[in-house]
């Protein structure tokens, strides 16, 4: 997290089997959807959390929607993304 923030960029790291960087025997589908620009704000109100939270389900929806049929060979074409 340090990292990320000092180099202001997401910085992932992937790991497989056992939590080793080992490869899975399936395979890995990874995507990434927009920078959501949240400012900081010193008291949110529950407005704005909610605000805020909505833009993040739209993008996890749309990255979802958009990807789902096409990364890890269809295997998530007919599955259903469900947010409660």
């Amino acid at each position: 997290m340090n990292l990320s923030r000092t180099l202001q960029a997401s910085i992932t790291y992937v790991w497989g089997s056992c939590g080793l960087p080992i490869p899975r025997k399936k395979t890995l589908c990874y995507v990434r959807g927009l920078v959501l620009d949240m400012p900081k704000i010193a008291e949110p109100t529950q407005e704005d959390i909610d605000k805020y939270h909505q833009l993040y389900i739209d993008e996890v929806k749309r990255i979802y929607e958009k990807y789902a049929p096409t990364v890890c060979d269809g295997d998530y074409k007919h599955k259903k993304l469900v947010i409660e």
